[in-house]
């Protein structure tokens, strides 16, 4: 019978993932240049996300404060008219009309339409142009909006689709666990009136998604806290360390009724967007999962990793996401033309390390971390080197002249000539285009 349950779950489950899966944007839409000062901000922020972490590290024991702070600090990037939506199950409102009408006319459109929307891949801010079923166009400056309804997909190559489905049928596509979530905090309501709200706050949050990353953009500007939590979450397993925290304190706290289907819930997400994101491999998460004790959450979590499609290649974390023209002091043509050629005369694995070192000598290059600028070469050259034995060598070359000439090997003093001459060639590139 749990087995026939569970099958039943998981297929809502796929329904729904299936239901949201081709709008993939959220941090996607961070541009290349934020997402590199995000990793330039922690390098010189150092002990501010150590401070940072260690308060994180703290829900182990169920102190949740900066879990909360993070959430207040998300609230600050969530529209108003999205905000209206989810305060809607709480109080209980039965009005679903937004504070923005351009936007209550959009959704009406959508939820009295059939077929797909239909997202450019490369726009973002283009005006919208509506495909109407019956083949009846008409244009609209919805600034933000940037798709069309379209009766089937045509193009999935440049396009992304979201099937526009009834509001019943999107709200039985729900899983089981977020069905009874809104019950909970919508006691007095029937289903159909909860179809209504949970359809369109997600059609606010679909269309809202653009704004909400400038918001985030915008907020870090302004505000370094913001740093160490997208770091936290691009870079540093942000998404695992948060499910480990709180499959630890779950043991420790008596939580029952909508806490414990909303952390349940909680769990199943990040492991969901940890791996459809490429932070982290189902692998890796299939050996967290016996972190919980309790047979139902651990199930609920397998059958999510399960079903979740995760990114080809290595995952995406500190020591990959960054390009190596992202580190390149000078003019950066150059410089690769430069890496190739000594490339071709020295292609070991080993010889990654003394390039990485020449470098630095040569002040063209920023990065300080050589795992980082290891893994950006193997993107540049498109291969897989093994690290430890380059990073070894890095660790215990000579630092200077003096200890070289006092403690460094026979071999170590021939490979220093080498530097030398490579550091004069790349020291004599120039520094601009």
């Amino acid at each position: 019978m749990k087995e026939q349950m569970h099958k039943t779950t998981q297929s809502r489950e796929n329904a729904f993932s299936n239901n949201i899966s081709d709008i993939k944007v959220s941090w996607d839409m961070m541009s290349h240049e934020a997402l590199c000062a995000v990793r330039e901000w922690k390098v010189d922020h150092e002990k501010e996300y150590a401070r940072f972490k260690a308060r994180i590290m703290r829900s182990l024991y169920g102190d949740y404060t900066e879990y909360y702070k993070i959430f207040k600090l998300a609230v600050q990037c969530i529209p108003p008219f999205v905000m209206e939506g989810i305060r809607a199950f709480f109080d209980g409102t039965q009005n679903i009309d937004s504070c923005n009408p351009e936007l209550n006319e959009v959704i009406t459109t959508i939820v009295s339409s059939s077929g797909y929307l239909k997202f450019d891949k490369k726009k973002r801010n283009a005006s919208c142009e509506w495909i109407l079923s019956d083949n009846e166009e008409t244009e609209n400056n919805l600034e933000g909006f940037d798709f069309e309804i379209v009766e089937d997909k045509d193009d999935e190559e440049n396009y992304l689709y979201q099937e526009i489905t009834s509001t019943m049928d999107f709200w039985y596509s729900l899983p089981w666990d977020m069905i009874s979530a809104i019950r909970n905090f919508t006691p007095n309501m029937k289903d159909e009136q909860r179809a209504i709200l949970t359809r369109t706050l997600f059609y606010k949050v679909l269309l809202s998604l653009p704004e909400i990353v400038e918001n985030v953009e915008t907020l870090a500007k302004g505000n370094g806290y913001i740093y160490n939590v997208l770091y936290f979450l691009i870079y540093d397993h942000g998404f695992k360390t948060s499910y480990r925290t709180i499959a630890h304190s779950f043991d420790n706290c008596n939580n029952i009724g909508s806490f414990h289907t909303i952390v349940s819930r909680a769990i199943s997400l990040l492991a969901k967007t940890s791996i459809s994101k490429g932070y982290e491999t189902k692998g890796e998460w299939k050996k967290d999962v016996k972190l919980l004790t309790e047979a139902d959450m651990r199930i609920g979590l397998q059958g999510t990793i399960d079903d979740t499609h995760g990114v080809a290649g290595r995952p995406r974390t500190a020591t990959n996401i960054i390009e190596l023209t992202d580190m390149l002091i000078g003019d950066i043509p150059s410089l690769l033309s430069l890496i190739k050629e000594y490339r071709r005369e020295f292609s070991r694995p080993v010889d990654l390390a003394y390039l990485f070192i020449i470098l630095h000598h040569s002040e063209r290059i920023k990065e300080e971390y050589y795992s980082i600028f290891h893994h950006a070469m193997e993107s540049l050259e498109n291969r897989k080197y093994d690290l430890r034995n380059p990073q070894e060598v890095y660790n215990n070359f000579p630092g200077d002249d003096e200890i070289l000439s006092k403690r460094g090997t026979a071999y170590q003093k021939r490979i220093a000539l080498r530097i030398k001459e490579w550091e004069r060639r790349f020291h004599n590139q120039r520094l601009s285009a």
